[in-house]
């Protein structure tokens, strides 16, 4: 059962606040149809709700939500006087399923004016109330912030199941305000033409949505950037405006990228079913596998950057939009590629490579000695300065790929599916006898600029090292 929102002890949604109000609607993005035999069909994206056996004054109050919406009492009292009191329990069951539904939205209105709406994310959202205090002051939580949604500012929060749009200049003089401890009286002062009624009802939409500073709680050990990036990764916690964009989504690149280079090495293919059959067990694989910083006085052979590639990247079945590699990927999206940068291979040329995954070879790409030097230096300082790399592979993400079915979770996706490949190189490596060491960060700036590519189309997202080992621990075997 839905009860009214209380608001600093008083009833928010009472009729006799008629200039002041926060109000109940049905959110735009949500399609409403009538059905034969007193049901209505809900739809929002890909869900949908029916409410079934409404009577006459249901129907009536659910008009009203889709048109400007009311007060959470006045929908009773329009329930109460066309079906009487017997059809009020029935009500409250519609409407909490509406707001389970994710389907109903909150407006703030002072006279006839929306000044502030909160809408549910991707998860139930019911607004919550607060008890008065008007000595109390109130901030904003420091997980809040501002951005820009299509044509309108959002207000919104990791820590929140909604985001609250700023529909006019009141609204973002109290967000201003609350940036600073402030009493209600002073928030309405900050606001021209706001009165501590109508500041009252504002901070009880940030309380009910989390999004003052007494919401923080064990989150304030957080960092901020790593908090809404948590949030916003996890499907369940996905903004529905995001979702509710206009548009239909762009179509993928294809899976492997086109030509890079006509300057070619080719690389030697593996016996995989020697490998099969005489490789070194997994298990010993996996217990010896470490990152090791230091390297033989013989340098890596192509043959070996060839086998490990191989077995690491390459393209094992199909082409166009969809291949099989040896990790797995969200959706078979495939979005890394992996630029070998090379100071010390014996029968590769120093410099920067792309490796073409379907016909497994290394493509030459032009770059400038001083910027090749620079991604080798940079890679030395990022493993504790105490090695001479050979042979650095720089793993990239091409980000269309992802984002074109993930939206909000692809970036999440594709670090995730860094790990896997940096595991596998490990497992790979230690099997061949070679020196390994996965890098905690690079230059992606640099990176773009010198492959050619825009920033936000494609650039590093990770960095390993590959060398001879100092031991050749695929004696392990």
């Amino acid at each position: 059962m839905v009860l009214p929102v209380l608001v600093f002890g008083v009833d928010a949604t009472r009729p006799k606040q008629k200039d002041s109000a926060i109000v109940l609607a049905l959110r735009t993005a949500v399609r409403m149809r009538a059905e034969p035999g007193g049901s209505v069909r809900f739809a929002l994206l890909h869900r949908r709700l029916r409410l079934r056996g409404l009577t006459g004054g249901i129907r009536r109050v659910l008009r009203m939500l889709a048109h400007r919406g009311a007060a959470e009492d006045d929908l009773s009292d329009v329930v109460h006087r066309v079906d009487g009191a017997g059809a009020l329990p029935w009500w409250y069951y519609c409407l909490d399923s509406l707001l389970e539904f994710g389907a109903v939205c909150y407006i703030l209105r002072l006279g006839a004016r929306p000044i502030a709406r909160l809408a549910p994310g991707a998860r139930p959202f019911r607004m919550t109330g607060a008890t008065a205090d008007a000595h109390r002051r109130y901030q904003l939580s420091r997980f809040a912030y501002l951005r820009r949604e299509r044509d309108a500012f959002v207000l919104d929060s990791p820590l929140s199941g909604a985001q609250l749009e700023l529909l006019e200049g009141s609204a973002f003089h109290m967000v201003a305000a609350l940036s600073r401890p402030t009493t209600v009286r002073g928030l309405a002062a900050a606001a021209p033409g706001t009165s501590p009624a109508d500041a009252r009802l504002f901070v009880a939409l940030l309380h009910g949505a989390g999004m003052l500073a007494d919401a923080d709680g064990t989150a304030s050990e957080w960092d901020f950037c790593d908090l809404v990036f948590h949030a916003s990764a996890r499907r369940e916690r996905r903004d529905l405006q995001t979702l509710e964009r206009p548009g239909s989504p762009r179509r993928p690149p294809p899976a492997v990228k086109p030509v890079m280079s006509t300057s070619v090495t080719p690389l030697t293919r593996p016996d995989l079913e020697r490998l099969k059959a005489a490789d070194v067990p997994f298990t010993r694989v996996l217990e010896a596998r470490r990152s090791e910083r230091r390297y033989g006085a013989t340098p890596l052979t192509l043959h070996q950057l060839g086998e490990f590639l191989f077995r690491v990247a390459r393209v094992k079945r199909g082409s166009g939009t969809r291949v099989s590699r040896p990790y797995p990927s969200g959706g078979a999206r495939y979005g890394l590629e992996l630029y070998p940068v090379v100071a010390a291979c014996r029968g590769v040329a120093r410099g920067i490579h792309h490796y073409d995954p379907l016909r497994h070879r290394l493509e030459g790409l032009e770059a400038p000695r001083a910027e090749v030097d620079t991604l080798l230096r940079f890679a030395a300082a990022a493993a504790g300065g105490s090695v001479r790399p050979q042979v650095l592979i720089v793993i990239a993400a091409r980000f269309r790929r992802v984002t074109s079915k993930y939206r909000a979770m692809a970036y999440a996706l594709i670090l995730k599916e860094v790990g896997v490949l940096l595991q596998n190189m490990y497992l790979v490596a230690t099997a061949m006898g070679l020196a390994p060491c996965a890098l905690g960060g690079g230059d992606p700036e640099r990176f773009a600029r010198l492959i050619g590519a825009d920033f936000h189309e494609e650039t590093s997202v990770g960095e390993f090292l590959l060398g001879s080992s100092q031991v050749h621990r695929s004696a392990a075997r």
